[in-house]
């Protein structure tokens, strides 16, 4: 878990496809290098958030200002606000009663150990 956080910069590897949470934090940049099973992050602000593919879904709530970068099975949101999403999805996305979200494709991000994450979370990327 990364938690109430504020004016940080924070790195997390070694989750080893375990479930992740990310919860109140403040102007931080959050940087999670390995795949996760599932992840939710809630009451952001402000934040840019890189994670690692994820295996299952990602629940987004409750979160202002944030820019995040994320490759999953599923993208969800609820009461999001000013949000800014470079996603990779297998499925659609599911948005509910989120307000100036914008969504892009997934930037053009490469690093040695993405063909591996995204083996090992399942996720084709064609």
């Amino acid at each position: 878990m990364i938690m109430n956080k504020k004016n940080e910069s924070v790195t997390r590897e070694g989750i080893e496809l375990n479930q992740f949470v990310i919860d109140g934090c403040e102007n931080c940049d959050i940087f999670v290098l390995d795949p996760t099973a599932t992840a939710s992050i809630d009451y952001c602000k402000n934040c840019r958030i890189f994670m690692a593919p994820i295996e299952s879904s990602i629940f987004m709530r409750n979160c202002e200002n944030c820019t995040i970068i994320i490759c999953v099975q599923q993208f969800r949101s609820r009461d999001c606000h000013n949000c800014k999403i470079g996603l990779f999805s297998q499925t659609d996305p599911i948005i509910e009663t989120s307000k100036g979200m914008e969504f892009s494709c997934y930037p053009n991000v490469n690093y040695f150990s993405l063909a591996g994450h995204l083996k090992a979370t399942k996720i084709d990327a064609f």
